[in-house]
């Protein structure tokens, strides 16, 4: 009864991946990077800009929140009825 004769169980089993295998495999060796937009050239100078943004949040995040507030706020007067 334990035996597998027909249906999905042969071809599920011909694409399974042995997880036994020692040693690094082709999805591994994967190392996801974020891709440059095409339009902007390279995109540095982007990358280079959102770096350093999280590292002055990171540094005074007080400093950000009432910055952002601050631009919330006139924003909200700009756009509101009047």
């Amino acid at each position: 009864m334990d035996e597998n004769t027909g249906g999905a169980g042969p071809a599920l089993a011909a694409h399974s991946k042995d997880a036994s295998a020692y040693g690094q495999t082709p999805a591994s060796l994967t190392v996801a990077k974020p891709k440059a937009a095409k339009s902007r050239g390279d995109g540095e100078p982007v990358v280079r800009m959102f770096r350093q943004l999280v590292d002055l949040v990171r540094l005074q995040p007080l400093g950000s929140m009432a910055v952002t507030l601050a631009v919330g706020v006139m924003v909200s007067k700009m756009l509101g009825r009047r």
